[in-house]
């Protein structure tokens, strides 16, 4: 923590996405829960400046000291609950004071932090912060301002002038999250490529649907012709019936978008199965695209000659 450029150190067992630790959580009869119990409820044991060294918002009450905690078996130890357990056990009821039990032991709620992806980066986990007591697999965890380089040189150093059978492992965190990343970027990649060359395919289907109506109607485009229709009024012509069709597919791509996005929505990291900016990005160049495919065969059918035409039919 006197190095230079170091913000804040914690201590904490299990680190982010590195392990879960999970219990129970039974709120103390007579605070009027609305769940008797939570299962498999996350958990880490963190020192005092965990939530800060992460920036973990509070939302509520304060973050527990280290000079606070009993070090004894029998007194309550103070906790910090996740937003999302609390509206669990006690919906809008303040949870602040609260006391919840997990195994024999009895924890008092002294503030309640935003939620987090502590576990998975796929979701929200209700979670809880207790105290780091005895606790032999504790991990530091450090946020550095600036370079990273000089601590990662030193903290080994440290390590063997304490003792030189200690081996320090260190991993900054967005190492961390670039591996966790890797199986998405990649499904993302595939994806891509598969809709990229799905589109394609489209714009191919739609430009061959266009020109043979176009071929179908070339007699009827030139009577239009020779009766004073201009070039720019055929090419509105035809791209407005082709867009007929473009249109009624993208509602039913959007519609069937809507119901995929609900089943993988497990597999999407921070963007809402329902984000706007995607479906309409999305459609707009789907849509764009088709008329950039319609308008070829269009602007051609434009140009053929009445009286040549006429003559040949």
């Amino acid at each position: 923590a006197a190095v230079p450029g170091v913000e804040s150190v914690a201590l904490a067992s299990p680190l982010p996405l590195l392990g879960r630790r999970s219990e129970t959580v039974e709120p103390e009869p007579g605070s009027a829960p609305r769940q008797s119990r939570v299962d498999n409820v996350a958990l880490a044991s963190v020192s005092g400046s965990y939530l800060t060294t992460m920036q973990i918002p509070l939302i509520g009450g304060r973050a527990f000291n280290d000079a606070e905690i009993p070090q004894d078996t029998v007194s309550d130890l103070p906790i910090v609950m996740s937003q999302s357990l609390a509206t669990m056990l006690w919906g809008r009821e303040p949870a602040l004071g609260k006391v919840v039990r997990m195994g024999s032991r009895r924890f008092v709620i002294i503030g309640i932090a935003a939620d987090t992806r502590a576990v998975s980066l796929g979701t929200t986990t209700p979670f809880l912060y207790l105290p780091a007591i005895r606790d032999s697999r504790l991990r530091i965890v450090a946020r550095v301002r600036g370079s990273m380089l000089e601590l990662e040189r030193m903290v080994p150093r440290w390590a063997q002038e304490l003792d030189p059978s200690l081996v320090v492992d260190g991993q900054r965190f967005s190492e961390r999250i670039a591996l966790e990343l890797t199986p998405a970027r990649l499904s993302s990649v595939v994806a891509a490529t598969m809709g990229g060359l799905t589109m394609l395919l489209a714009l191919v289907g739609i430009y061959g649907v266009v020109s043979y109506a176009v071929s179908q109607r070339t007699r009827d485009i030139a009577i239009r012709l020779a009766l004073g229709a201009t070039q720019n009024g055929v090419v509105r012509l035809m791209v407005r019936q082709g867009s007929r069709a473009v249109l009624v597919g993208l509602l039913v791509g959007v519609a069937g978008a809507v119901g995929v996005a609900q089943i993988i929505r497990g597999f999407l990291l921070c963007v809402s199965p329902l984000d706007p900016v995607a479906y309409v990005g999305m459609a707009a160049t789907l849509l764009i695209a088709a008329l950039a495919a319609m308008y070829a065969p269009a602007r051609r059918a434009a140009r053929v000659n009445p009286a040549l035409t006429l003559r040949e039919d």
